[in-house]
């Protein structure tokens, strides 16, 4: 089988081509047309594509047979067009290569939200999470717990507890009807559905306290009762 690690560039100087070389007649030598190339005139980026694109394995690489992304990101877009030409075989390959990046990142994608799903702990109420209606009614209405929905990420609402957190109280101490900055934070937690892995996290948080009671309060709501003590013994 053609192995392309071995194909060898051919020196620059020696791709020259001179039809009347063998006639050994000058006279027939002066009047043929010289086919000479002048060598000089190829960059190192036109050497670079003859060597990509000059070796059998290129058309027949069977790069679908172990889908991984990382086999597709290595095929470079095609040297002749600069928008892509689905006559052209350099195109169409190219064209395939990002169509099955993508694909390959969605699947990635749909097996990591399946996992997630599979690891969330479990609710026995996903509509008002067991609070009592009075504080979640004012935590809903609060101006605090409204910025917190342009965080996304649950480490995002964690650095927010850890900054601003003063007390584990359902509400400021200033006023009756404000909630406090933990029970907010609780709530958006709530809302995000946490994982096992992101509890843990909670309750192994060491740079403050407010995450760790934010953790076990969230535990507190939402758990059975039965599972509850078996899950805070571990």
């Amino acid at each position: 089988m053609y192995d392309h690690n071995t194909y060898s560039q051919p020196e620059a100087s020696s791709i020259s081509y001179n039809h009347s070389e063998n006639t050994g007649n000058s006279d027939s030598k002066a009047s043929a047309p010289s086919h000479e190339i002048n060598t000089q005139t190829i960059t190192p980026e036109q050497m670079a594509m003859i060597q990509q694109y000059n070796y059998l394995n290129y058309y027949n690489q069977g790069y679908y047979a172990i889908p991984e992304a990382g086999q597709f990101e290595g095929i470079q877009r095609c040297h002749m067009h600069s928008k892509p030409d689905l006559n052209c075989k350099f195109c169409r390959k190219y064209k395939s290569s990002v169509h099955e990046i993508s694909r390959l990142a969605q699947q990635k994608q749909s097996i990591q939200t399946l996992e997630e799903k599979r690891n969330t702990i479990q609710m026995t109420n996903s509509t008002t999470y067991n609070l009592n209606n009075l504080l979640r009614n004012n935590i809903l209405a609060s101006e605090y717990y409204k910025s917190l929905f342009s965080m996304q990420t649950f480490q995002d609402v964690v650095n927010e507890l850890i900054q601003y957190g003063t007390h584990a109280e359902p509400y400021c101490s200033t006023a009756t009807r404000a909630p406090s900055t933990l029970f907010c934070c609780l709530y958006k937690f709530f809302t995000m559905k946490l994982t096992e892995k992101q509890m843990y996290s909670l309750l192994d948080n060491s740079k403050s306290p407010y995450p760790r009671c934010c953790g076990l309060l969230y535990l507190r709501y939402v758990l059975p009762p039965d599972k509850l003590w078996n899950c805070q013994c571990r």
